[in-house]
């Protein structure tokens, strides 16, 4: 019997060893962090805040509008800023293929249409095409009469990266705090997009809306942003240094298409320029052949 013992405390050495073993590799993948569920976390994402324009940075974005725009004639505005968390983005007036403009609400003023600088374009993995800013930008209330004191103003915006997370915020604007034209604030303003200059030339066709550079330019289109225009939707865009081609398709509806077609992204030898392509539309009676 004496010689089964060491085999008997081998075994028992063998199990106590198994036993000891750690659960999980260090080899293996640590899994993605998940989407932040609370409230606190999620306002995180995205930090909104606002303050009025001192009277140069209003001077400075109304001349980049120009004296008709809404801004020109305003009282105050609003400069509406968002700090957005890395990695992720928001979306502008039109998101594209996928999200949900960002909005804002204003109680205790009548504000005008909202100036939203020009986007930046985003790809899916699945190809899918959206519009917005990552890390900061700002958005811009006009205001035609300014209260003082009682302004409030609630944004809503889509956050995401892989996944989605909607936002909310409510802010009292302090009556007496301004906001100057700072470096950033600079940087934003010059992504507002202009009137359309005289060297780019415009026409319709029927649908289709070509736009070209004229002789005196220099520079070329790098890109363009459409706006979402229902009942007028853009089939198709072709685009080479100096041309611009947008052919639509109407669909029968008793509105007419919003105005404005969208935003021409030109760059020369003094940097990119932003420019809004905003026609008026040929009549909704032309359509497009079936």
């Amino acid at each position: 019997m004496a010689p089964r013992r060491p085999l008997l405390a081998l075994l028992v050495m063998l199990a106590a060893c198994r036993t000891s073993e750690p659960a999980h590799s260090e080899a293996q993948p640590k899994p993605e962090p998940e989407p932040p569920r609370d409230e606190a976390s999620r306002e995180q994402l995205v930090q909104v805040s606002a303050l009025r324009l001192d009277e140069p940075a209003r001077r400075a974005l109304a001349n980049q509008l120009g004296p008709d725009s809404a801004v020109a004639r305003a009282e105050a505005v609003l400069a509406v800023d968002y700090k957005i968390a890395a990695g992720w983005h928001i979306y502008w007036k039109n998101p594209g293929d996928s999200g949900l403009p960002t909005r804002i609400e204003i109680e205790g003023a009548t504000a005008g249409p909202v100036v939203y600088p020009a986007p930046e374009p985003f790809t899916s993995p699945g190809g899918l095409r959206s519009f917005g800013w990552k890390g900061r930008t700002t958005l811009f209330v006009p205001l035609a009469r300014d209260p003082g004191e009682g302004l409030r103003l609630t944004s809503r915006h889509l956050a995401c990266r892989e996944s989605c997370i909607p936002g909310r915020s409510e802010h009292g604007v302090p009556a007496g705090q301004t906001r100057g034209l700072d470096e950033g604030i600079r940087a934003i303003v010059e992504r507002v997009p202009r009137p359309l200059p005289a060297w780019l030339r415009a026409q319709w066709s029927d649908l289709e809306l070509e736009l070209t550079a004229s002789d005196e330019a220099t520079g070329r289109v790098i890109g363009f942003f459409p706006y979402a225009s229902e009942p007028a939707m853009l089939e198709d865009e072709s685009r080479d240094d100096r041309r611009l081609a947008l052919r639509y398709r109407m669909s029968p509806s008793p509105d007419a298409p919003p105005p404005g077609q969208g935003v021409v992204h030109w760059s020369d030898a003094r940097g990119d320029a932003f420019f809004e392509l905003a026609l008026p539309w040929p009549s909704t009676q032309a359509t497009s052949p079936p």
